[in-house]
């Protein structure tokens, strides 16, 4: 179970707490005890989440699966959905979130359509900020198996840690990853001038 302190270190390293942050805390835990009780505390190869909410934070500070050792992999597709693949048992699971429904729900995307648009009155913004609090106090008491459902899956590929190899852009002479480099005309390009070349506009080029 994740204890306050916990909880307070994820909230400092994320700067608040917030339902996605919770979801993610809940997630962490959630994946502890599904492991085996004999699996090492590093026992996760790599986690594949669907979203780029602050769930993501959790899962960093808490299990120690960050974007920099490349053990979390981000495929966002707007869904709090995560796949796990362990080190040492066979199978992978993907763990998503049940359906959450507030009864205030239809306020909540009102008021948060008006922070977008900026159109939002101060009180207003205390009542949206009482429903973001309200939802935080409703997951931190869910028990963690409640809120996700699980789906046993083959075992996905382990994605294994590669170095970091720069290849330099033909146009605008910066340095760009070969995972993410262009090869076009035989000529190597980061994906933002070769998206200013092809809709037409000139490349900005350094001297």
């Amino acid at each position: 179970m994740i204890v306050n302190m916990a909880l307070k270190r994820i909230a400092d390293f994320h700067g608040h707490l917030c339902p996605d942050l919770v979801i993610g805390g809940k997630l962490c835990e959630y994946i502890q005890q599904t492991l085996p009780t004999d699996e090492p505390a590093n026992g996760i190869s790599t986690i594949i989440a669907e979203n780029c909410t602050s769930a993501l934070d959790a899962i960093q500070v808490i299990l120690g699966t960050t974007m920099g050792n490349q053990r979390l992999k981000v495929m966002d597709l707007g869904k709090h959905s995560y796949t796990i693949i362990p080190k040492s048992i066979s199978n992978s699971f993907r763990l998503v979130l049940n359906n959450q429904e507030y009864k205030d729900e239809d306020a909540f995307k009102h008021l948060s359509q008006k922070v977008l648009k900026n159109t939002i009155l101060m009180d207003e913004v205390v009542n949206l900020q009482m429903m973001i609090d309200e939802r935080v106090k409703y997951l931190l008491k869910q028990p963690p198996e409640s809120l996700f459902k699980t789906e046993m899956i083959e075992r996905e590929q382990e994605l294994p840690e590669v170095p970091s190899i720069f290849l330099t852009c033909c146009q605008c002479n910066e340095q760009v990853l070969s995972s993410h480099a262009v090869e076009y005309g035989n000529q190597i390009y980061c994906l933002s001038c070769l998206r200013l070349m092809k809709s037409g506009n000139q490349c900005y080029r350094l001297q």
